[in-house]
């Protein structure tokens, strides 16, 4: 190979060579960009995650506090089902004492009923007489004028 040829074809390794570098230049480049995109990225989230960490925390500090709020009512509930059983029972024993007075009433109204009856012919016996005592009136006034 002459030194012409050998230059030829070093040129042309370094072309090719040059070539070579332009690309992975290139790729050196979209990675660097890609790098700094996911530092970005890493920074956000790494935002993110302190952010959900406080309020993980906060949610945790709330979760302990209704868990304590859950078992006070808990144990109320619980007071308060016995109280329901006592006013259940009050209620039951009431019930029967108003069954018994509902009887009574009922029976007071049948007795009411038999008065007013009674009552309403007394009244109709009472407004004839005081027709007739009218009617009579009428009478003696007339007699009276007639006799003056």
């Amino acid at each position: 190979m002459s030194e012409a040829q050998f230059q030829q074809e070093v040129l042309q390794a370094l072309r090719e060579l040059m070539l070579e570098v332009g690309g992975l230049s290139k790729r050196v480049d979209k990675l660097t960009e890609r790098v700094d995109t996911l530092t970005v990225r890493v920074d956000t989230l790494t935002e993110r995650v302190d952010t959900l960490t406080v309020r993980v925390d906060t949610l945790t500090e709330r979760v302990d506090t209704l868990t304590v709020r859950v078992d006070t009512l808990t144990e109320r509930v619980d007071t308060l089902t016995v109280r329901v059983d006592t006013l259940t029972e009050r209620v039951d024993t009431l019930t029967v004492r108003v069954d018994t007075l509902t009887e009574r009433v009922d029976t007071l109204t049948d007795d009411v009923r038999r008065i007013d009856g009674k009552v309403d012919r007394v009244q109709k016996d009472l407004d004839g007489m005081k027709i007739r005592i009218y009617e009579v009136e009428e009478e003696q006034r007339h007699l009276r004028r007639r006799m003056a």
